[in-house]
Parts: C-alpha cells; sequence; structure tokens
C-alpha cells in the first residue's frame, strides 16, 4: 500500500496538467513512511501548466506552500512563472563554505589530541573514496545509458517513418502518442546534454595551506579534506540525481515506444483498406475519408473497387458506415450517381474515429 500511494505521488507530480511537486526534491513528491508524515507534505506546489525540459523544470501560474525554519509557521504564496534548476536545489557550496569555517573552528579549539585529529583525517580520505566512486558509477552508467540511446534512437526513427507520418496526418490518437515520444525524447536528450556538459565545482585551495602558520597547519589540512568531503559528496549527489531521473524518462520512454509501436502495428494492418469476408459474395472496405483527395491512394482504389461492383451488379447492397462526425461528401458524391437505381444506406457509428468509413458491400448468398 505504501508503495502504491509513493508511486500515484510520484505520478502525479510528473502531469503537466495540475502537477502536485515540491520544490526541494525537485518536484517529485514522496513520502517515507518510517517518518512522521505532516512535516514531509508541509511543503508542496500546485501548478496550473509543468513543462519538463530535462534537468529543469517550468511551472506556470503556481500555488506553493513554504515553512519558515525559524517560526515553523507555514504560508501559501503565487508565482507566475518558476523554473527549478537539479543543479541549483543539489548546490549546497554557501552550506558547505560555513560548515567548513565551523570544523576548522571546532579543530583549533581546546581538547583535540593529535590522535583524534588522525583519525578524523583518516575518516574523511576513506569518505572521499566513497564519494568518488560514485560519481564513477554514474559515469559509467550516463555512458552506457548514452550509448543505448545515440544507437537506439536512430533505428526508431528510421522504422516506417513514411507509415508514421501518415498516421500522424490522419490519427489523433497517435498524435498523442507521438507528441508523448516526442516529449520523452526531448527531456533524454536534454539530460545527456547536461551531464555531458562540463562543470567545475568548489575544491580547496593549496594556498590557503601554504599560508597557514605551522603549528595550526595539519588542522587546516584536515579541514580542507572536511571540505572536499562535502564537495565531493554533493557533486556525487547531483550526478546520481541526473542518472535516477534519467533511468525513469527512459524507462516510461521505453513503455510509451512499446505501446505506440503497438497501436501503430495494429492500426496499420487493421487499417490498410481490405476487403473482410461477410458471407461468401459481401465484402467490408475499411476507408479513410482523407485518403480520397489523393487518385493514388488505397482509400481512392477502393471507392473505385466500389463503383465497379456496382456498375459489374456484383452487390446487391451498399451499407455505408462513419462516425457522425466525420466529411463524407466525397464518398456521397462518388455514389450519388447510384442512388436512384440501387439501394445505398448510410449509418452512423460512432465507435469509428472521425476520419474512418467502413463500407460494406452486400450480396445476397446464391441458392
Amino acid at each position: 500500500m505504501k508503495e502504491i500511494i509513493n508511486f500515484l505521488l510520484m505520478v502525479w507530480s510528473w502531469l503537466p496538467i495540475l502537477s502536485f511537486t515540491k520544490d526541494s526534491n525537485f518536484g517529485e513528491l514522496s513520502i517515507d513512511f518510517r517518518l512522521p508524515v505532516r512535516p514531509q507534505t508541509r511543503e508542496w506546489r500546485i501548478s496550473v501548466l509543468q513543462i519538463m525540459l530535462g534537468a529543469h523544470k517550468l511551472h506556470v501560474l503556481s500555488l506553493y506552500r513554504t515553512v519558515d525554519q525559524n517560526t515553523n509557521k507555514a504560508s501559501l504564496h503565487w508565482d507566475w512563472i518558476r523554473l527549478l534548476s537539479l543543479k541549483k536545489i543539489c548546490d549546497n557550496s554557501d552550506h558547505i563554505q560555513q560548515i567548513y569555517t565551523d570544523y576548522y573552528d571546532r579543530l583549533k579549539g581546546t581538547g583535540i589530541t593529535d590522535e583524534r585529529l588522525e583519525a578524523e583525517k583518516e575518516s574523511l580520505c576513506y569518505h572521499i573514496e566513497n564519494e568518488n566512486s560514485r560519481v564513477e558509477v554514474s559515469d559509467n552508467k550516463m555512458n552506457i545509458y548514452a550509448t543505448v540511446v545515440l544507437t537506439i534512437l536512430p533505428i526508431i526513427l528510421s522504422i516506417s517513418f513514411d507509415s508514421i507520418l501518415e498516421l500522424f496526418k490522419t490519427n489523433l490518437k497517435y498524435k498523442i502518442a507521438i507528441a508523448f515520444a516526442l516529449y520523452f525524447i526531448i527531456n533524454i536528450t536534454l539530460y545527456l546534454y547536461r551531464y555531458l556538459k562540463v562543470d567545475g565545482y568548489s575544491m580547496s585551495r593549496f594556498s590557503d595551506l601554504k599560508n597557514e602558520p605551522d603549528i595550526t597547519l595539519t588542522k587546516r589540512l584536515v579541514a580542507q579534506y572536511y571540505y572536499d568531503f562535502q564537495s565531493k559528496k554533493s557533486k556525487s549527489t547531483l550526478f546520481v540525481s541526473y542518472v535516477k531521473n534519467f533511468q525513469r524518462w527512459m524507462k516510461v520512454a521505453f513503455f510509451v515506444f512499446i505501446v505506440a509501436f503497438a497501436y501503430h502495428q495494429i492500426y496499420t494492418h487493421s487499417g490498410t483498406p481490405q476487403k473482410s469476408t461477410v458471407n461468401s459474395n459481401s465484402s467490408i472496405y475499411n476507408v479513410y475519408v482523407s485518403e480520397l483527395k489523393d487518385p493514388y491512394s488505397q482509400s481512392s482504389i477502393s471507392l473505385t473497387d466500389i463503383r465497379k461492383s456496382i456498375q459489374t451488379q456484383s452487390a446487391d447492397k451498399i451499407i455505408v458506415m462513419y462516425n457522425d462526425q466525420t466529411d463524407i461528401s466525397d464518398i456521397e458524391s462518388e455514389l450519388k450517381t447510384f442512388d436512384s437505381t440501387f439501394e445505398i444506406q448510410y449509418l452512423y457509428d460512432n465507435q469509428l474515429e472521425t476520419n474512418d468509413a467502413k463500407i460494406l458491400v452486400y450480396k445476397g448468398r446464391t441458392p
């Protein structure tokens, strides 16, 4: 149940319209049920429109709630536009500088033995290595993902591009699926660009150590280790966040691609104007109205075959089924010649897409 709640919150935080997010967590809202729930949900943001742009998120017309850390009072605010940056959220340079100064002041105080100083130095070196390992693992993962994306993306874009373009023109559902797929591809590309872009981060300076008096030289060195540890920790947190968000985009994009590809295959095979037998002498034609402007399209050819079946008296009745929002004037004009001599029925079928029509060419069974 807890996992389901967090999954629903994650989906809600991803919605482009009326999203429910948390700025300090780069938009995503999740609950750690091992801790009190209320403090985790005191800060939030509800946006009329949310546009994800890789490692940035644009919130338009949003209501957000903040909590004053000193008074612990919550207050509501409005934002017309707010741009969140994952890098800025993970950037703790001011905080690191402050705790570095406090740590050095502590080391200079009385009561710090040489044994303790040496132990803290070894511990900091150990933690620095751990943070370096986290960055290295993140680099390896992103390099693998980049290779996969740059290999698969051209293949995906080259799959039956003409038929995809044709479906994009004629089918609203497919337009939505393609729009989502492009949205995911853009975000994945922006994440790759943001990750691979060279960025600097703060490290301790040798000049500070060089100018330090001998009496506090070792303490300054240990304090610099502490500063470097905090800086590398901030960097590794940012890199891990890039990888985690990139993985999520990859998973969702892969799912959307599978759905869109399956729908494309089903629509292409079922939508190709072809005859399906109703009885031994009857046939159904699937016709796309928008294709009738092209005399060489399969739908135009199918309509010509229907006219031929009337002219050769190989049919007893024609039934045209279409959505009431569909403009079938081209079909009516083609069949109008036979209105007075042949039975033609027009029936609404709102289960059909607005661009589709089904034409039944019916001939009774021969005895």
